[in-house]
């Protein structure tokens, strides 16, 4: 039942952006919506050496995140953080 509701739930297409990473080789996004994941949600280098994904997910919900860059856990500056270091967006 609840997968069924997730499914018909509305949907919205988020955007992450991480800056300061031109050396990286991968940058990737991992939070509570790929269960911590650091190879589900792989980001592509852009000519300005920052890196972009975009995801769809269920509207409404507050998500809990941060960048693995090249293995290394980094929260997303654009966005506040909580006490544990990982960044908090409603989407």
């Amino acid at each position: 039942r609840d997968a069924v509701q997730d499914s018909l739930a509305p949907r919205t297409r988020v955007a992450f952006f991480c800056i300061g990473c031109p050396e990286a080789e991968q940058v990737s996004v991992v939070g509570d919506f790929n269960d911590w994941d650091h190879g589900s949600s792989l980001m592509q280098k852009l000519p300005d050496g920052s890196w972009f994904t975009e995801l769809t997910m269920p509207s409404g919900q507050w998500i809990r995140y941060c960048f693995s860059v090249d293995g290394d856990s980094r929260p997303d500056p654009a966005y506040g953080s909580d006490s544990s270091g990982m960044s908090r967006r409603q989407v």
